[in-house]
């Protein structure tokens, strides 16, 4: 929050900003947190040749005449800009009040509560667009090894592919994602400077404290000093509000701050959750990743702040629990909604697990199907409205039905539309999608998991076992042309044929989801 203060001469200027800055301590001691007020002396001539001020104070020592003059220059020059009048308690009278209304000014007098002044300073910052303010994101891993800090830096380099700007702050203990990264610098001396001193940042030094990564990605380095300032930069109640304040001034940056929480602790991690526009929890698809989530959300639910659960699902083992297994455990939490899953969820993606060490991101290395899963979960997250559609949905779009084998599935079965999905029921006498055996379906499992919307197609193998395999959305074409496959009239669809399927140039975007699934049985 940028305060111009103007007066008489350049003594009476300096004593209008000790004036602001004495307002802003005693409030601040007296209810915490504050946004952060940077008033600077300046000239009417220096106010209107520069940049808008948020607030231009008018101080004392100017008489009414004189105030009204450089108040309509000020309105007339920024017409968003709030202008703040002192007047001396002798010139405070109803009449310069009604002056002063064309200008529509805060009017107030020297001897008026410091409280009622930053109060009105609190309503023009909290009147300002939120649309303008970036999104904060903290990004909550409900165990360790589930991938939030690869989750947060592919996030960031999704918000860059959607011309979106990021900003990450890692709050890890090791600061390891900075690594990862192959950043100049992972820590800030001047960022411990801030923190010993007490000092209010300004935007020239929250600018100092940020380093650009080789692959683009904007971080916040984290304080130098050791473990005794690490502690006041995570667990002291006097100064979290210092973090919190360099955040008000990132947000006015960028579109989007993600922070990975690193489940540490302390009152900073309470003050960013509180504050946070989204609180994501990622869990992975092994059990016990899958139980602490459980746990998480009830936490994270009984925050304050109005902040949304987004919850993400990254499907690390080929052979874990499926969407569907780690939904039916939610269901019984009290406080999951089913639109806390709408993020989506990752599929296994061997391209990109290697990416620690490339200098790159998980986003970077992942499969084109992955990387327009991270962009809509992005998009979710800061409320982002994707106008294209999915490559699942573009494929099955695309799909020309004159382009099938002969003689393997009949046209006209094919074009028939409304199929009882998702629950359709092969003949007990086919080799089909998923093979004969309850073993390929269990090979098969990890590459046929759902990527958002599921269908579910009932295996009866000739020995009469029942299995479900879960297929994503690119493959629902797949299960409807095997659902029409009669014994009767038709050849039944392998593997092979499948696969063969995959392969048309229509669907080749997608041919890494299902390109592999004769591979992955034979």
């Amino acid at each position: 929050m940028r305060i111009a203060c103007v007066d008489k001469t350049a003594a009476d200027r300096l004593a209008l900003e000790q004036f602001f800055d004495a307002a802003f301590e005693r409030c601040r001691n007296s209810i915490g947190h504050l946004t952060v007020g940077r008033c600077y002396p300046a000239s009417r001539e220096e106010v209107l040749l520069n940049s808008a001020p948020d607030i231009v104070a008018i101080g004392p020592q100017l008489s009414v005449e004189e105030v009204q003059t450089f108040a309509t220059e000020f309105r007339k020059s920024f017409p968003t800009a709030a202008i703040f009048v002192i007047l001396k308690q002798e010139n405070y009278s109803l009449r310069a009040l009604k002056r002063l209304e064309a200008v529509s000014a805060e009017v107030f007098s020297v001897d008026d509560s410091p409280v009622r002044i930053i109060h009105a300073v609190s309503v023009v910052e909290t009147t300002k667009s939120n649309a303008s303010l970036g999104k904060i994101v903290t990004i909550h891993g409900v165990k360790g090894g589930v991938g939030s800090t690869t989750i947060t830096a592919a996030l960031a380099h999704a918000a860059q592919a959607l011309g979106k700007k990021p900003l990450v702050l890692d709050l890890s203990l090791s600061g390891s994602l900075a690594h990862y990264l192959n950043a100049d610098k992972s820590q800030s001396a001047d960022y411990a400077a801030l923190l010993i001193d007490f000092l209010y940042p300004d935007d020239q030094l929250a600018k100092r404290l940020i380093t650009t990564a080789p692959n683009g990605i904007d971080l916040v380095m984290q304080p130098a000093g050791g473990t005794d300032v690490r502690e006041y930069w995570l667990r002291d109640q006097r100064r979290f509000e210092l973090t919190l304040n360099l955040l008000e001034y990132y947000q006015s940056v960028y579109d989007v701050v993600l922070i990975d929480t690193s489940r540490i602790e302390g009152v900073l991690y309470f003050a960013l959750t509180t504050r946070a526009d989204v609180r994501l929890l990622v869990t992975s698809n092994e059990a016990a990743s899958v139980h602490l989530l459980s746990t998480a959300l009830t936490t994270v639910a009984d925050y304050p702040g109005q902040g949304k659960i987004k919850i993400i699902m990254n499907m690390l083992q080929e052979r874990g629990l499926t969407r569907d297994d780690i939904l039916d455990f939610l269901f019984v939490n009290d406080a999951f909604e089913e639109q806390m899953t709408s993020v989506g969820t990752l599929p296994f993606d061997l391209k990109s697990r290697n990416w620690i060490g490339t200098g790159n991101t998980f986003y970077t290395e992942a499969s084109k199907h992955t990387q327009d899963l991270l962009e809509r979960a992005l998009a979710d997250l800061i409320e982002l409205k994707l106008d294209r559609p999915s490559l699942a949905e573009n494929a099955v779009k695309k799909f020309d039905f004159s382009k099938l084998i002969p003689g393997i599935w009949k046209k006209e079965r094919m074009e028939r539309k409304g199929l009882p999905l998702p629950q359709a029921k092969l003949p007990a006498s086919t080799e089909t999608l998923v093979g004969a055996s309850n073993n390929k379906i269990k090979q098969l499992h990890p590459i046929l998991m759902p990527l958002g919307e599921s269908i579910q197609v009932e295996h009866v193998s000739n020995h009469g076992q029942r299995a479900f395999v879960k297929v994503p959305e690119a493959a629902q074409l797949t299960a409807q042309v095997a659902a029409e496959v009669t014994t009767e009239n038709s050849v039944a669809p392998t593997l092979d044929n499948l696969a063969d399927l995959y392969q048309a140039p229509e669907i080749q975007e997608v041919s890494e989801i299902i390109g592999n699934v004769a591979g992955g049985a034979k």
